[in-house]
């Protein structure tokens, strides 16, 4: 590691990593309006 830091490369991390702490999703929640109208809860 501290040679890579000596050097300047680091590696980016890839698009689909985890960058911080996550948790359990809960179920689907909220409203979904169209022009104003109430289509989906």
């Amino acid at each position: 590691m501290h040679a890579h830091l000596e050097n300047g490369y680091i590696e980016p991390p890839s698009d689909n990593a985890i960058l911080g702490p996550i948790r359990p999703l809960g179920g689907p929640n909220g409203l979904v309006f169209r022009g104003r109208r109430l289509v989906a809860s």
